[in-house]
Order: structure tokens, then C-alpha cells, then sequence
């Protein structure tokens, strides 16, 4: 019997790898050879922006139009999950991820109970894995743009018909 939903699953994870995207990913670091690496990753398929701190990431995201923020854990002043916090507490769509090679296990709990990541990875890490979660957290900010337009539609007709009513 044939698997349509794994065949499904390969033809969209072959297009992700083939195509660019005009999506924005965020990549927050304290270390400058981090976001070089990472931007030269990610850039493949992707414009990317960088921040050496969190502040600095919190600013890039309120001026510009990112589907996905991917921050390390531990920096100087706010922590990745202090930036992934702030940006639900905002109502930041971009979906958020922490990367780090170590770090307190509370503070992660926190965020991901609170739905404030999309997904933890851990350092170091392979690009071929960088990029699929990339990919992932990027089509899931599409995902739910999506959804909030098809709601906005719906609230639209919704009172269409009750006024023609």
C-alpha cells in the first residue's frame, strides 16, 4: 500500500530545500561568530537580520516584517527566553526558537508552557537541522497568518449575513 502522507511529507520537504523564500529570520547572539555562521546558513534560503543582544532583536522585530526569530539562551541583559516572552506578550507572530548550548531548564519550561516558542535546539547543531526547523517555524508563521485572514473573512460574512438577514 502507498504512503500518500510520507510521499506528501517528502515532496514538500524537497521544495522547501529547493526554493528561496522573501521571509525574514531573526537571529538574536551575543557572539559575532555565531551570527555569522547562522546568517550564512539560514541566508541560503532566507533574508536574514542579526542582533548581538536581545534588546537589539526586540527592536529589529518591532521595525520589520520577520515570519521567524531564532535566539540563543544565554546573553548579557535578556535571555532568549525573556525575548521569545516579550515577543507573545507583544503579539509578535514570528514563530520563535531558542538555540543554546546550555541553560537553566526552568526558564525553558516556562516559555514552551506558555506557548512562547515554536521549538528548543540545542547547540551544536547540524545545518541541515537548522534550516529544517527554520523552514518548519517559518511555514507555521504562514500557517497561522493564513488562519487569522480566513477568520477575519469569516467574521466579515458572518456579519454580512446578519445585516442582509
Amino acid at each position: 500500500m502507498f504512503n500518500f502522507e510520507a510521499a506528501q511529507k517528502t515532496i514538500a520537504k524537497q521544495e522547501a530545500e529547493s526554493a528561496t523564500s522573501d521571509d525574514t529570520v531573526l537571529v538574536i547572539d551575543d557572539e559575532p561568530h555565531n551570527l555569522r555562521i547562522y546568517e550564512s546558513i539560514i541566508g541560503s534560503r532566507y533574508n536574514v537580520l542579526t542582533a548581538p543582544s536581545g534588546e537589539a532583536g526586540l527592536e529589529l522585530a518591532a521595525k520589520n516584517d520577520v515570519a521567524c526569530v531564532i535566539t540563543d539562551e544565554c546573553m548579557p541583559g535578556l535571555q532568549g527566553s525573556e525575548v521569545c516572552s516579550l515577543l507573545a506578550q507583544r503579539h509578535h507572530r514570528a514563530a520563535r526558537i531558542i538555540l543554546t548550548g546550555f541553560a537553566g531548564l526552568s526558564n525553558i519550561v516556562d516559555v514552551v508552557n506558555n506557548g512562547a516558542i515554536f521549538r528548543y535546539l540545542t547547540k551544536p547543531i547540524e545545518a541541515d537541522t537548522l534550516l529544517e526547523a527554520t523552514g518548519a517555524a517559518v511555514g507555521d508563521f504562514h500557517r497561522r497568518q493564513q488562519n487569522l485572514m480566513l477568520l477575519a473573512k469569516a467574521k466579515e460574512l458572518m456579519e454580512e449575513h446578519a445585516r442582509l438577514m
